[in-house]
């Protein structure tokens, strides 16, 4: 599998450090193709981006006329699925970062530690492109992808798939027999009866409803409201591993 990787920040000592430890964390890794673009600015960055070119992107947050969260919001506004890891010296952008949804925080000076973490719960993505359900149609069985799935619906006795597309599947289903395949997956946490939702897809809870990355927000039962809050602490505090609570 090729991965497109892209490093921007302002500083080349900085580039320098994250690609030599992106060549030694992929090294004797035969799975993966990897190609690596540096950048030293967020202008040469976009001059160059096109939706889809790269898979995941090092963005420094203190740059020169456009910042890593602005150069973050362009790209999200335009690609849902690309991987952003921040870098910045201080820990005072974390909160800031949420919006992009990205998969880490890297504080400077950057351990190989620290960025070996990161990359793991990145990585997990693409290794997750391989895992798949099984849906049954009215005249066919097809396959999703768990990882484009953002939730998941009962409809009487069949089911409707959300995903990151932007499309509703509507499978004959029923709702029990895709929760029994996607339960397997630490992900995935059903809010409520009849409803399920991909915790990575999670924006904002505010106790009683979770709102998604589409925009909808479902109800959470009272009894597993504080098993949900448990569960979104845990991503955030695995998403900012490194650095944020060294």
């Amino acid at each position: 599998m090729k991965l497109n990787f892209a490093i921007i920040d302002d500083c080349r000592k900085d580039i320098s450090t994250v690609a030599e430890m992106t060549e030694k964390y992929f090294s004797g890794n035969h799975h993966f193709e990897l190609a690596v673009k540096e950048y030293d600015c967020g202008k040469a960055f976009l001059a160059d981006y096109k939706k889809g070119e790269f898979d995941l992107v090092f963005i420094d947050i203190c740059m020169n006329e456009i910042d890593g969260l602005e150069l973050s919001s362009r790209l999200r506004n335009t690609d849902n699925d690309i991987v952003i890891i921040f870098m910045s010296t201080t820990t005072e952008y974390v909160f800031d970062t949420f919006k992009a949804l990205p998969y880490g925080y890297l504080r400077k000076p950057v351990s190989f530690t620290d960025f070996s973490e990161t990359m793991d719960r990145a990585m997990k993505k693409f290794t997750d492109q391989f895992k798949k359900i099984t849906v049954r149609m009215p005249r066919y069985e097809d396959t999703v992808i768990t990882q484009d799935i953002i939730s998941v619906i009962s409809d009487n006795h069949n089911t409707i798939i959300k995903t990151t597309a932007g499309m509703e599947i509507h499978s004959i289903s029923t709702y029990q027999e895709i929760a029994k395949q996607l339960l397997l997956f630490e992900d995935f946490f059903e809010c409520n009866r009849g409803i399920m939702v991909n915790l990575k897809y999670a924006v904002s809870a505010n106790g009683s409803d979770i709102r998604m990355q589409d925009g909808t927000i479902y109800p959470v039962r009272k009894q597993d409201r504080k098993r949900l809050t448990l569960l979104l602490a845990k991503q955030v505090s695995g998403k900012y591993k490194g650095g944020f609570f060294s």
